[in-house]
C-alpha cells in the first residue's frame, strides 16, 4: 500500500504510477492523498529435482476519483530450470502483462509500478541484475507478452562464470490507445517511448553474453556483452521520423566490482 500526495512532484516515477488520461486538463491528483495497493504470490518448487519451478502473480491499482485517471492491473510470470549439471544451468521463462486499450477515459490497464526492476535471466531488454549500471535498454516489461531462454552458471574454468540470454518481447498495447496517450502527455519520449513501451504488432529482440571473473576473494571483473533489435514499430503511432530513425543497439560494458 502507498500514498501519493495531490502537490508530490514524482519525476520520473510518474509514467509509472499514473494513467495518461490524468495529465488531461485539469492535471491534478484528486485527493490530498491518492491510495494505490499491491497485492501479488511468488511459488517456487523443487519437488521435481533437478527441475525447479517459478511463478509470479500481482496486480496492483489506485484509488483514483476518476475513471480516467485511474491505473490498475496485472503482471506474470513463470520460469523452468534444470539445475541436474555442476558447469550450467539451462532456463526457459516467460511472462505476460496487461496492456492498455484504445482508450483514456477508463484511465490504463497496465500494473501500476515504482521501480521496474524486473528481468528474465538478467536479459539485456530490461533493468534488472546486472553487475553495471545503466546498461540495459530499460524495456518496460508491462502491457508485453514474451519469452526468454537462458543458460547461466556457465562454468568451464576456474573462477569464470558466464551467462547467455536470448529474449523476445511483443507489445500487448492497443496502437490507438498510445497514439491518444503521446498526445495527451507531450509526444514520444515523455510518458511513454518508442521501443520501450510497445504497441500490438511491435517486437524486441534481444541477446546478452556476460562474464563474471573472480580476480580475487571479494574482487569480481565484469564484461557484460549485448544486442537488440526492434520490429514494426507503428509510424502511424510514433510519427514516421521516429519510425523511419529505428535501429539495432548493441553494449559493451566492463567493470570491476569489489564487495565488503
Amino acid at each position: 500500500v502507498g500514498l501519493v500526495g495531490k502537490a508530490a512532484d514524482l519525476g520520473d516515477l510518474q509514467a509509472g504510477l499514473a494513467a495518461a488520461g490524468s495529465f488531461l486538463p485539469p492535471a491534478d491528483w484528486e485527493y490530498n492523498q491518492t491510495p494505490y495497493w499491491w497485492a501479488g504470490a511468488s511459488v517456487e518448487l523443487d519437488v521435481l529435482e533437478p527441475f525447479k519451478v517459478f511463478f509470479d502473480f500481482s496486480y496492483g491499482a489506485s484509488a483514483s476519483a476518476h475513471a480516467f485517471s485511474h491505473r490498475g492491473g496485472w503482471f506474470a510470470d513463470a520460469a523452468v530450470e534444470y539445475t541436474g549439471l555442476d558447469f550450467m544451468t539451462p532456463g526457459v521463462y516467460a511472462w505476460m502483462g496487461s496492456g492498455e486499450n484504445a482508450s483514456l477515459a477508463d484511465g490504463s490497464e497496465r500494473l501500476p509500478v515504482v521501480m521496474p526492476k524486473w528481468g528474465p535471466a538478467t536479459s539485456f531488454l530490461f533493468d534488472c541484475d546486472q553487475a553495471l549500471s545503466d546498461a540495459a535498454m530499460e524495456t518496460d516489461p508491462t502491457g508485453t507478452i514474451g519469452f526468454a531462454v537462458a543458460v547461466k552458471d556457465i562454468f568451464f574454468i576456474e573462477d569464470l562464470t558466464s551467462r547467455l540470454t536470448f529474449a523476445m518481447v511483443f507489445g500487448q498495447n492497443s496502437a490507438e490507445g498510445i497514439r491518444r496517450a503521446l498526445g495527451a502527455t507531450g509526444g514520444n519520449g515523455a510518458y511513454m517511448t518508442m521501443g520501450r513501451q510497445l504497441a500490438v504488432g511491435e517486437q524486441l529482440v534481444g541477446v546478452n553474453f556476460d562474464h563474471y571473473c573472480n580476480i580475487y576473494e571479494n574482487l569480481t571483473l565484469s564484461l557484460e556483452t549485448g544486442f537488440a533489435q526492434g520490429f514494426g514499430f507503428r509510424s502511424n503511432v510514433w510519427g514516421h521520423r521516429f519510425a523511419a530513425a529505428a535501429a539495432p543497439a548493441w553494449k559493451c560494458g566492463l567493470g570491476v566490482t569489489y564487495t565488503f
